[in-house]
């Protein structure tokens, strides 16, 4: 259960801001292999690319 918040939108979108803070990622590439491996709603992955998106821009 303490590992649940990383299946959520928000939690998915921390991971990957991560992987582009951290490592150096390109946004989009990290973006796109996070939500191509979820199991999130298209809803819940539109949110996912605003708060990645608004946040690096």
């Amino acid at each position: 259960m303490a590992n649940d918040w990383k299946k959520t939108a928000r939690g998915q979108a921390l991971e990957v801001l991560e992987e582009v803070f951290q490592e150096g990622a390109y946004s989009n590439i990290a973006l796109n292999t996070h939500l191509s491996k979820s199991h999130l709603t298209d809803k819940d992955k539109a949110l996912v690319t605003e708060i990645v998106y608004g946040t690096v821009a």
